[in-house]
């Protein structure tokens, strides 16, 4: 197995790794802009990289395990290739020394409840088959159906709507403001209540479900508010856009649905 070698900060001095007869293959620079820290151990702590003499990574027996420390903040690990191979080879070089194998997995995949974190630097990777998300970095909340390929260095942030998208009404996905009352959700009308930032814009993408969008208004105390409403009748989402004037009054968010579109939807 390869292990990175490391140069700290813009011109810097190389880190010299002490990787335990494993041959170095990498090398990838430690930007000026992250802080370096340099560890002064003595006695049984073995150095795994070390700058201008002194240990800014190392590894030491604790109780029947081993930990590796390396002297550098967590975002630095994202930044390219190497990085990346870096925390592998750290991970491989904290585990080599127990009876633990080590298969590095082709993808960062968290999962906490409807949200799924993902991220591949290798491979690409599909969705679940029977999974339906929407993609929450995309700018028009795009639904991922099952089955959806995952490009290779694209973050996704997915958000899980498949029981919601299984339904037989309208069902509102996902609200990127704070709901201020609860919903109104049956086959032939949607309210949502929310509230957001003065002279901010938020989101509310709606599931048709088989129905149509006749109307949309969008309301704030007596007034009527601006909104960018895109209707996809091939996805069957409606995306709702408010704009908000004040925060001392909610906005509302009314759809009317039917089985055919309103004159503004066809």
């Amino acid at each position: 197995m390869g292990l990175s070698a490391v140069t700290v900060g813009t011109g810097g001095a190389a880190a010299t790794p002490v990787f335990k007869n494993i041959a170095l293959d990498d090398t990838c620079a430690v930007s000026a802009q992250y802080a370096q820290q340099t560890l002064l151990f003595s006695g049984a702590e073995n150095a795994v990289l070390t700058l201008g003499g002194q240990t800014t990574g190392f590894e030491t027996a604790v109780g029947k395990g081993y930990v590796v420390i390396a002297g550098l903040p967590s975002a630095y690990y994202a930044q390219s290739d190497a990085t990346e191979q870096l925390v592998r080879d750290l991970t491989a070089l904290a585990l080599q020394n127990t009876d633990t194998p080590y298969a590095p997995g082709d993808a960062f995949v968290s999962v906490r409840g409807r949200y799924t974190a993902y991220y591949s630097a290798t491979k690409q990777n599909q969705t679940a088959a029977d999974k339906t998300y929407i993609d929450l970095f995309s700018p028009v909340l795009a639904t991922v159906p099952g089955g959806t390929v995952l490009a290779q260095r694209t973050p996704r942030l997915l958000y899980d709507v498949t029981d919601l998208a299984a339904d037989t009404i309208p069902r509102v996905a996902f609200v990127g403001a704070t709901e201020m009352a609860p919903r109104v959700e049956d086959r032939s009308l949607t309210v949502v209540t929310m509230a957001f930032p003065s002279n901010a814009t938020a989101s509310c993408l709606l599931l048709a479900n088989g129905r149509s969008p006749v109307s949309v208004t969008v309301t704030q105390g007596t007034s009527n508010r601006k909104a960018t409403v895109e209707w996809n009748a091939q996805n069957g989402t409606l995306l709702v856009r408010p704009e908000n004037r004040s925060t001392a009054r909610n906005v509302v968010i009314t759809v009317e649905w039917g089985d055919a579109p309103g004159p503004d939807f066809q």
